[in-house]
């Protein structure tokens, strides 16, 4: 089993469903100018895999997974709009999308 933070431990998505911890963006630039959320959308959407689960076709066969948990992804702009969110004891949100709501896997 995926190791979890401890406010996620009852929490397993399924069906192809993961959940993500969002990476902050910057608010201020090396030059020392403030960004507007709305400024650069993109650099919004972007996380850290925390747990994924297998999908279902529609015939029910099994899909595996392509994300592990650690994995940085680039998830779709209205990924996750329907407010599916997890807001841990820390005040950390934790945000669950489909697999097929993340556009790429980041390598570093």
């Amino acid at each position: 089993m995926n190791q979890l933070p401890v406010e996620l431990r009852d929490v397993q998505p399924i069906n192809g469903n993961i959940i993500l911890k969002d990476i902050p963006r910057k608010k201020k630039t090396s030059g020392g100018i403030y960004l507007p959320d709305t400024d650069v959308p993109e650099l919004n959407c972007l996380g850290i895999v925390i747990f994924s689960s297998d999908g279902k076709s529609k015939k029910g066969k099994t899909i595996p997974t392509e994300l592990k948990p650690g994995d940085k992804v680039m998830y779709s702009f209205l990924a996750g709009a329907k407010g599916y969110t997890i807001k841990a004891d820390d005040g950390t949100f934790y945000r669950v999308i489909e697999e097929k709501e993340v556009v790429a896997k980041i390598e570093e």
